[in-house]
């Protein structure tokens, strides 16, 4: 029995509205429950059952706006680590300041006590020579000149001191603030990643069971995937449609039902049928084709139950090649269907606007 093809290589999902872009940049970098909002996200879900050419324009759009949020969010942990900085050198700034503040003291200490010195000195000369009072003047007068130099000292490094003092606190205020806001951008981080651990976990859960749904099939007429954040399941030509056709066939509508059983108990994802063509016909052949193809798959899976108003039909027509159009082997890999399943991301991107 062949297996069900597994690759995890990530990849964009350029497709999505412009709501729906935002909200996966959200879930890709926050931790909030992915089952809390759910709720939230189905009342967004899916457009309508066949993209027209502007609609596709849009989509690609959307992509853009998705990759600037995400950049974003890249910015808000590297302002993190520059916050931790700032108040690592405001905290090594203080300690000098203290020291500093210390060692004035200690100098206005030593000035004050040679102040008190000399004024007991010129104390002792005036008892001891009160009739040499005229004859010791330019003594006195020196003693005078030099308390009075000690005293302007004494004020000056009592102005320093003053100044040390008020920079400090200041500084002390800055370093309070930037604690404050480093623990807040530290739990929405937190919170971010939480999220995100919760839709990988629900993503893992739902793959599995598509798997368990799918088995038996051949890896090249079914494969499921996890890349980016999504689940994409891919149906050959082969399997659903004969050649040139919009019809599915009976074994196709086998695969869809199986699909859809799973699908339909699902209430935190959107649904995204994609048709792909070659590059054999026109171009507007294909993009018909394309279309019809995906309508066709969606109104099976609806009418196997899965809610209308999560799903949305595509066609690419021959624009999103899985591998060169040179082969006869390349062209079948590119004749497909791929449903596309993604998460609901609105708390995510509601956390990161948030955080702006």
């Amino acid at each position: 029995m062949s297996g069900v093809d597994c690759s995890f290589d990530l990849i964009i999902f350029d497709e999505m509205p412009s709501s729906l872009l935002s909200m996966y940049f959200y879930a890709k970098v926050t931790p909030m429950s992915i089952q809390s909002i759910i709720p939230i996200f189905m009342s967004l879900v899916l457009l309508s059952s066949c993209v027209t050419t502007r609609k596709y324009d849009s989509l690609a759009q959307s992509k853009d706006l998705l990759e600037r949020e995400y950049k974003a969010l890249l910015g808000v942990r590297d302002e993190k680590n520059e916050v931790e900085a700032a108040r690592r050198n405001l905290m090594q700034d203080l300690a000098v300041c203290k020291q500093e503040m210390t060692h004035q003291q200690a100098l206005i200490q030593s000035l004050q006590s040679s102040r008190d010195d000399l004024n007991q000195r010129l104390n002792d000369l005036i008892a001891q020579n009160q009739a040499l009072l005229s004859a010791s003047t330019d003594e006195k007068q020196q003693l005078v000149e030099e308390i009075l130099a000690k005293e302007a000292e004494i004020n000056r490094r009592a102005i320093v001191q003053d100044s040390l003092a008020k920079a400090m606190d200041q500084r002390e205020k800055r370093s309070n603030q930037l604690a404050v806001d480093l623990a807040d951008k530290e739990k929405r981080i937190a919170e971010l990643n939480s999220l995100l651990q919760e839709r990988d976990k629900a993503l893992t859960s739902l793959k599995s069971g598509l798997m368990d749904a799918l088995r038996g099939y051949s890896s090249a007429d079914l494969s499921v995937r996890e890349e980016n954040g999504r689940v994409y399941v891919s149906l050959s030509q082969n399997l659903l449609f004969p050649s040139g056709s919009d019809i599915v066939d009976p074994k196709g509508v086998k695969a869809l039902t199986s699909l859809a059983g799973v699908l339909k108990v699902q209430q935190d994802i959107e649904i995204l049928v994609e048709g792909h063509t070659d590059t054999d016909g026109s171009a507007d052949l294909n993009w018909d084709l394309s279309v019809g193809r995906a309508s066709s798959v969606v109104k099976i899976l609806t009418k196997e139950g899965v809610p209308p108003e999560k799903v949305s039909a595509a066609g690419r027509a021959f624009y999103l090649p899985l591998t060169a159009n040179t082969t006869a082997e390349g062209k079948a890999r590119n004749r497909r269907v791929e449903i596309i399943l993604a998460p609901k991301l609105e708390k995510i991107l509601e956390m990161i606007g948030a955080g702006k």
